[in-house]
């Protein structure tokens, strides 16, 4: 029996407000791994996360302010979060970006100032 839910919804709009186009996808799984970090101004946070990619059914992360993430393979599965646009891929998506399974992110923030980073993969066993 699946223990989580996460439900994602987009939606564009035009520069009136009005909704042109709207999606909701809920992806049921067996749990989940979360994590909410704190990424130091000027630095990096590592954070290790066992993910096997094949039991991966979606994940998002978000970040208060803009921090780059890095995997732990070579070459590095790169991504610049911008503050407060979650990044996510569920599995309706196509192929996930991670492809390998995660032993590690690294979360580095280049100006002064902390950053909050928060996500989940829910996983399917």
């Amino acid at each position: 029996m699946a223990g989580i839910s996460r439900t994602f919804v987009t939606q564009i709009k035009d520069d009136a407000g009005r909704v042109l186009s709207s999606a909701t996808v809920t992806k049921t799984a067996d749990g989940e791994i979360e994590f909410d970090v704190t990424v130091p101004g000027s630095g990096n946070y590592q954070v290790d996360l066992p993910i096997d990619v094949s039991n991966v059914v979606a994940w998002y992360m978000v970040a208060d302010k803009a921090v780059t993430m890095t995997e732990n393979v070579t070459p590095d599965l790169t991504k610049v979060l911008t503050a407060g646009t979650a990044w996510f891929w569920h599995s309706d998506m196509g192929a996930n970006p991670f492809t390998v399974d995660v032993i590690y992110l690294k979360f580095t923030k280049a100006d002064a100032g902390d950053a909050n980073v928060k996500g989940a993969f829910i996983l399917s066993t």
